[in-house]
């Protein structure tokens, strides 16, 4: 059951609807920008930190590459769990609790010594920030009704490519400074870590669970979204089982796609710095600043793909991911009205995207074929496809 289109009933309803949406976007979607930009520093200070630690400490390539790998072993096998516990806890719980958690062990990784303290502090951050994504998600669903969820997320994760322009230059500055004879890069994990502590006690007075808790906004406000995506669950949910969906083809599929993405991602974004580096000879601040520049690109590209995507109302080709990196799929063989075409189309929209209608269809068993494809590298990007039926594997 879907709820009534937005321009239908009295013109004194519609506007107060549209002022309740515009408060609820103004209110937290900056907030929850600021958070995952706040959570890129934090698992990508590594990258720059590498080069201080691989001068001071003799820590080779192989040693950064098991830290890295560390990292998202505990990051993966936590975060289904950590989904889980999202919806029979509280979203604003999980996402206080994970920033200061991982704000702790960034800060805690300045302390590091030897290969093995590294492989602990990684894999303890790891763990802390499972819960972060799927937490935030959770809760934009409790806020933003479909017609607003894809453009809502779709915002929060722009932090990804913004919060890599920040982190290069900014990284390079601290690394060439030695304040109170302490290296920069036990500077860099310290005052990157301190902030998501700070964040995180802000984030429990900040943000409210659910919008009937709302003080901030006013009666009717309240009564009208809890009334609306109430509407919008739908009445025939389905359960997946964590079995299902591992035998699923399409899961396999896209999670071998996926893979495969975040393998390159993930490579330039944890070794591009040290390759710079060691090829150029520059200085950190200018290898931080040049590291920067191809995060630009990719943030410029990404803004001008949804305005052209916008404009041509042409979503559905065009696939963003979580780098901001535009990518065009063929549109061919994905039209149609038949129940084979639509599948095909289905596949066209899912293959780098987080499913819209996120929350409207899932369930405590649900949400674990999602994860099994989300979790097996990373986090895919989402944009507004225009369907709004719920997703079935």
């Amino acid at each position: 059951m879907t709820g009534a289109p937005l321009g239908a009933g009295p013109p004194a309803a519609v506007s107060s609807a549209d002022r309740a949406r515009h408060h609820i976007a103004l209110r937290l979607l900056p907030f929850v920008f600021v958070l995952y930009i706040t959570n890129y520093l934090d698992r990508t200070s590594v990258a720059y930190a590498a080069i201080g630690m691989a001068r001071d400490l003799g820590f080779d390539d192989r040693v950064f590459g098991m830290g890295i790998g560390v990292f998202f072993l505990s990051y993966v096998a936590l975060q289904i769990p950590g989904a889980l516990l999202v919806e029979r806890w509280s979203a604003r719980g999980m996402i206080c609790s994970t920033m200061i958690a991982w704000g702790f062990f960034t800060a805690l990784t300045a302390l590091v010594h030897t290969p093995v303290q590294l492989y602990m502090a990684r894999f303890a951050l790891g763990a802390a920030e499972a819960g972060f994504f799927p937490g935030v998600i959770v809760y934009l669903s409790h806020w933003f009704i479909q017609e607003d969820r894809a453009k809502a997320t779709s915002n929060f994760m722009a932090a990804i490519p913004l919060s890599l322009v920040i982190a290069s230059p900014v990284a390079g500055w601290i690394l060439g400074h030695n304040w109170f004879a302490i290296q920069g890069w036990r500077w860099l994990f310290f005052l990157e870590g301190v902030p998501a502590i700070l964040f995180g006690i802000a984030a429990f007075f900040f943000l409210t669970d659910r919008p009937r808790e709302a003080g901030w906004l006013t009666p009717d406000q309240r009564q009208w979204i809890s009334r609306r995506l109430e509407e919008e669950k739908p009445s025939n949910r389905q359960s997946v089982s964590l079995g299902q969906a591992l035998r699923s083809r399409t899961i396999l599929l896209l999670a071998a796609a996926a893979f495969l993405e975040y393998f390159t991602a993930y490579a330039v974004i944890f070794w591009f710095p040290t390759v710079l580096k060691a090829q150029s000879g520059f200085s950190d601040v200018r290898v931080g600043m040049l590291g920067a520049v191809p995060y630009v690109v990719a943030l410029i590209a990404m803004l001008f793909n949804g305005w052209h995507s916008d404009r041509s109302r042409d979503s559905a080709p065009i696939l963003g991911n979580s780098n901001g990196d535009p990518q065009r799929v063929q549109s061919r063989g994905c039209g149609g009205n038949d129940q084979r075409a639509r599948e095909r189309r289905r596949l066209c929209r899912t293959l780098r995207i987080w499913p819209s209608a996120y929350s409207n269809w899932i369930s405590r068993r649900r949400i674990r074929s999602l994860d099994v494809l989300c979790t097996c590298c990373g986090h895919p990007h989402v944009i507004d496809t225009g369907d709004r039926t719920p997703a079935h594997f």
